[in-house]
């Protein structure tokens, strides 16, 4: 996505969103708070989701 920005100047400034970075620092947020909080309320419904989401994936590598 890019976005552009109007300065003073009006000289158009464009900025482009590295989604791919941004994905990767959540990814990393959500691994640590897995790991540094394992019994809180919270942590337990999102590993269970990403279990339950992984797995018809895992039944597919474990098939081959």
């Amino acid at each position: 996505m890019l976005k552009k920005k109007k300065t003073s100047n009006s000289i158009l400034i464009e900025k482009k969103i590295n989604y791919q970075l941004l994905y990767k620092m959540v990814e990393s947020a959500v691994a640590e708070a897995l790991l540094e909080y394992p019994n809180d309320p919270v942590v337990e419904v999102l590993r269970d989701k990403i279990i339950n989401n992984l797995k018809p994936v895992l039944k597919e590598i474990i098939k081959e």
